[in-house]
Order: structure tokens, then sequence, then C-alpha cells
């Protein structure tokens, strides 16, 4: 073996080894956060009344996991079986003609979709949430997103076959050779090849979507905040769903910017560098935006009078049309009654045009707002 056939073999190792050091971290940070979450899931979610805000937590929270370990096992593993690799390749159109590394990447690229696709359902539910959308606007909002996603596969269905990833993957790597000249010989052409240059048009309908969503949401902010909100405490329920969701959709699109900047000017091989975080930080951002508002909200409700949220004229009128909803009525605790009394005074003289104090000026979530995030309950009833 000369030396050039060292230098291929090291930099085919050095670059295998970035990836699965890349993927483990997501994994690690990924099970940090579930494991630190998992007793606030517990209270706030799993024994909460079942509700629309509870089964889109559940499905993104634990599909993305599922395909997170699933990828993270596929990296780690160096010597799997032949017939493991090719069970992955049933998942392609044209299995019977592609290695089984092929396949297996082809599931990363797929969850990456899934990923996306479980994103934008969650942005759409809370841009429906914030805004006084009727049943043309919903529609809208929903064929948008249909071609959308239907753009973003058949764009991923059209460029993944161009791309050969046979031998990078080091799940099935292996199994596709049967000495070391095979090897050296398939790592040679791995140099040669370039990855298809609109490989990362397939995020192009995402982003274009998501920052829609993005701008939607910085709206509503600045709307709010203008009136009044840049003096908030920072506790107010509207508040923290307005900062969740902006520092969500931002750090989701750099994600988006530096895979795309990785698929087109990084080697070849390190083509997986950041598909893992672009799977496990929408999981963990995703999850924690309930858990921040239901969290908040628990902290809040001895101190404050639930018919507060509901008396603020801000974001009502959702999903429900113009249907009423039975004002929660709560009886503040003794010590807590001359608090609960004065915050009503003042959010009265903010809507009859009045000065008030510092709560009144925070952004906030009215009742209704509050059953359709699935942040309490009206009497037990879930949305």
């Amino acid at each position: 073996m000369d030396a050039v056939d060292y230098r291929t073999l090291d930099s085919a190792f050095f670059f295998k080894h970035a990836c699965r050091y890349s993927t483990l971290s997501s994994m690690a940070l990924l099970l940090y956060d579930y494991v630190h979450t998992l007793p606030d899931e517990i209270d706030l979610v799993w024994r909460a009344p079942r509700s629309t805000a509870n089964a889109i937590f559940f499905f993104h929270r634990y599909t993305l996991l599922i395909f997170c370990l699933a990828f993270t096992t596929l990296m780690l593993q160096n010597h799997p079986t032949e017939r493991t690799c090719k069970a992955i390749a049933i998942l392609r159109r044209r299995h019977l003609n592609c290695s089984a590394g092929q396949a297996a990447f082809d599931l990363q690229a797929w969850s990456t979709w899934v990923c996306s696709f479980l994103t934008e359902i969650l942005l759409m539910f809370w841009v429906n949430a914030v805004y006084h959308l009727n049943n043309i606007h919903r529609v809208a909002m929903l064929v948008t997103f249909a071609a959308m996603s239907s753009a973003t596969a058949i764009a991923l269905g059209v460029e993944l076959p161009k791309f050969d990833a046979s031998v990078e993957m080091p799940a099935c790597s292996l199994v596709t050779v049967d000495n070391t000249a095979d090897l050296m010989g398939l790592l040679w052409r791995e140099e040669q090849h370039t990855p298809p240059h609109m490989i990362f048009a397939y995020l192009v309908p995402s982003v274009v979507y998501e920052l829609v969503l993005l701008g939607l949401l910085i709206r509503k902010a600045i709307q709010l905040f203008q009136a009044g909100g840049s003096r908030c405490d920072g506790t107010a329920l509207g508040f923290i769903f307005m900062r969740d969701s902006i520092i969500y959709l931002i750090i989701i699109f750099a994600v988006y910017v530096t895979n795309a900047i990785i698929w087109t000017f990084a080697p070849r091989q390190l083509f997986q560098l950041g598909v893992g975080f672009g799977i496990s930080l929408s999981c963990i951002l995703g999850s924690r935006l309930l858990l921040n508002l239901r969290g908040a909200y628990r902290g809040r409700r001895q101190f404050t009078a639930t018919d507060l949220l509901s008396r603020s004229s801000r974001w009502d009128h959702l999903f429900h049309g113009n249907e009423s909803v039975r004002v929660l009525e709560l009886e503040p605790e003794p010590e807590q009654e001359l608090e609960a009394d004065s915050e009503m005074r003042e959010v009265d003289q903010d809507q009859d045009g009045g000065h008030g104090g510092l709560r009144q000026s925070c952004p906030r979530l009215s009742l209704r707002l509050s059953l359709e995030l699935g942040i309490c309950e009206e009497t037990g009833i879930a949305v």
C-alpha cells in the first residue's frame, strides 16, 4: 500500500470519525434534554386531559426521538450484517440495484424530511393561535403547507438517486467490499465524486415557508411590544410564547442554512455532519415550548386570577370562530386577593385607554388561546 493509499484511508477515517462525533453529540444532547424534562412531561402532559396540543407534542417528540436513535445506531455500527443493511433498502424504490449503504443514507435523508414536516405542523399551530384566522385563512395555510411539503418531497426524490453514498456510511460500508483492494478502490472513487449541486434545493420550500411563519410571529411580537410590552417583567404567558417561538424558528433556520453550506461546500464525506443536530434540536425546541408555557401557567395560577386572561382583547376567537368560551372562575387565595383585584383594575384601565402598572403592559394569552394551546383546562374539560 503506497503513500497515496495511506492518505486516502486516513482522510476517509477522519471524515467518518467527524460524522460519528457530531452524531453522538446530537444524540447526547437530545437524551440529556429528554431526561431533564421527563419529570415536567409526566406532570404537565401525561397527567393532563387528552388534547390536540398533547397529540402534537407526543407525535413530534417521540417520532423525532425514534429517528434520531435509528440514525445514531446506524452511524455507530462498524460490522453490521448484510441482512440488516439490506432490510433498510426496502425503503427505496430501487433497492435491488443499490448498495445497503445507499439505502441507509436514504433513511437518513427522508428522516430529515419528516423532521421538517413535523416542524411545520408545529409552526402552523402556533401561528393559528396568535392570529384571528378564519376558515379561509386556515385552508390557505394548509394548502400552502401541502404544496411546500410535496415540492420538498419531489425535489428530494429527484436529487437523491443522483447521490452515491455507498462508502461513507459507517453502518454498511464494509458489507459492500470483500478485501482491502476493493475498499481502497471505493475510497478513491468516493474522492472523485461530488454531491449533486442541487441537493440542498429540497430545503428551499421548507425554509421559505418557515420564514413566512417566522415573519408573522415577529410581526405580532413587534405589535405587542410597541403597545408597551417592552416594560414587561418577562413572566407573562404571552411573552414566553412569543419568545420561545421566535427563538425556535431562528435556531431551526440556522440549522438549515448550516446544512446547506455543508452539503454545498464541504467534502462529500462530511455530508452527514449536521443532520443529527437538525433532528435533535427540532425535537428539543418544539417540546420545550409547550412545557415552558404549561410550567409558567402552573407557577402563576395561584397568584393570578384566571379570568384576567379571558378579559384581554388580544388573540380571541381562535379555532372556534364566534363560539363563546365559558370563563374559568378561580377564587384567589386570601393573601393574594388584594393583588388579584389590583391586577384586574389595571387590565380594565388598559382596555379603557388608561395607563396601568407594569403587568397590564405585558402581552397576555387570552383564556381561549390558553385552552387551544393546552396550557390549562376549563373545569377539567381538555381542548
